[in-house]
């Protein structure tokens, strides 16, 4: 436990995959008309990532390693989390219907995004189960930071007065390098 917790603190802060690695970026460039949209959209990216990283690290640990397998890790890894991700829309679909069919096949681009399998790609390292899940958990934490931040602030600069040659995508992109910066000066801080 005294390991897992700079990991978690790291991966939210400093080793972000999100504001570092750009992974994952994408559902962040959209804004959203209900604040549950984001929430259930983060807590399906933290469900997808979480059991997908224990599973992919067990399959690894249990079954690829023993049986010499280990060149089929990302193929494997891409069928759990397909797996994951078609298990996650169809309770999302059940709890929320009118959340589900707002965001449509988003949902499925969101819990199937690049941060998964950065994820996977990056911290394939072997790592105990309670550091993978600290690890993944602060990930989907930041990817929910960083959605909700980026909502606010599309919101604040579609509702503000700027010169022309700002407005739309290089106020936005400027911002987002901005705050890209602002996260990577917590680089060293965990693990």
């Amino acid at each position: 436990m005294t390991d897992s917790l700079p990991l978690l603190i790291g991966a939210v802060l400093a080793n972000n995959f999100v504001l570092t690695h750009l992974f994952g970026i994408a559902p962040s460039t959209r804004t959203y008309d209900r604040f549950d949209g984001i929430v259930m959209l983060a807590g399906a990216l933290a469900f997808v990532l979480t059991t997908s990283a224990l599973a992919e690290q067990l399959i690894d640990r249990f079954v690829l390693v023993p049986f010499e397998l280990g060149y089929l890790r990302l193929l494997t890894f891409f069928v759990v989390a397909a797996a994951l991700v078609q298990f996650t829309d169809i309770v999302v679909r059940r709890i929320d219907p009118p959340l589900h069919d707002a965001l449509g096949g988003y949902l499925q681009l969101v819990t199937m995004n690049s941060a998964i399998f950065g994820f996977a790609l990056l911290a394939g390292t072997p790592r105990t189960l309670l550091a993978t899940t600290f690890l993944a958990l602060g990930t989907a934490v930041l990817f929910t930071l960083v959605i909700a931040m980026f909502d606010a602030l599309y919101a604040r600069l579609n509702s503000s007065t700027m010169p022309a040659p700002f407005r739309g995508v290089p106020i936005a992109l400027i911002s987002a390098g901005l705050i890209c910066l602002a996260f990577m000066g917590f680089r060293g801080i965990g693990g």
